[in-house]
């Protein structure tokens, strides 16, 4: 009842706006998580911990977890200022229902 899948998550942590200082191309940046609630809590963009960047949304949702559950990830993350044609995105589809 009430539980989010891995993909739900991956979803939310992809809309979420980060500001990274790209002006060095070879720093890494991360973001983890590792967050068990006394009681029933709202896990806020704020709780993550980021490193070389941050949130422009600080109180942005990204899970609710009840007593006893606990949500624990790490994301690393890649910048780069060019197309490169390798996300699904840029490529061309055909939708047919």
């Amino acid at each position: 009842e009430g539980l989010m899948t891995m993909e739900e998550i991956a979803h939310r942590m992809g809309l979420l706006p980060i500001i990274m200082d790209t002006t060095n191309d070879h720093e890494e940046y991360s973001i983890s998580l590792d967050f068990t609630p006394e009681s029933t809590a709202t896990v806020l963009a704020k709780d993550l911990t980021f490193t070389n960047c941050k949130t422009i949304t600080p109180d942005m949702p990204i899970a609710i977890l009840k007593k006893n559950q606990n949500l624990k990830f790490s994301c690393n993350l890649k910048y780069s200022s060019k197309i490169e044609g390798g996300h699904a995105k840029w490529s061309p589809a055909t939708v047919v229902f």
